[in-house]
């Protein structure tokens, strides 16, 4: 008889043990969780500067080209000047293409522009 109080109470601590180690487990993901939520929130605030930065500085850039087309294509009308730049400011290459220019080719490039 002794001997089955000792085999219930060790089983009852076995399970209590269990038990313990499960809550343990349960609880070990959360813990996890909430790290991984923090980190990927700071990723995520970063990429966000980032592209916040990035927007500004695509914005001055239009803008300086803008006013160089503006300023550079006198002899071009108004529209033709606006109808270049919107096709200018859509592709990139064409943006890289625009700036390696001088500024004497500027009004070439723009009317080769204006006939795609």
């Amino acid at each position: 008889m002794e001997e089955d109080a000792n085999n219930e109470e060790q089983s009852e601590q076995a399970e209590g043990g269990f038990e313990e180690q499960t809550t343990e487990n349960e609880e070990s993901p959360n813990v996890g969780s909430k790290k991984r939520k923090g980190r990927v929130d700071v990723v995520i605030k970063g990429i966000t500067i980032a592209a916040n930065v990035l927007g500004e500085k695509l914005e001055k850039a239009a803008t300086s080209m803008n006013q160089a087309i503006l300023g550079e294509t006198e002899s071009l009308s108004t529209l033709d000047m606006f109808k270049a730049s919107r096709k200018i400011i859509r592709d990139p290459e064409t943006v890289l293409s625009f700036w390696n220019l001088e500024g004497e080719d500027w009004e070439d490039f723009v009317r080769f522009m204006l006939k795609e």
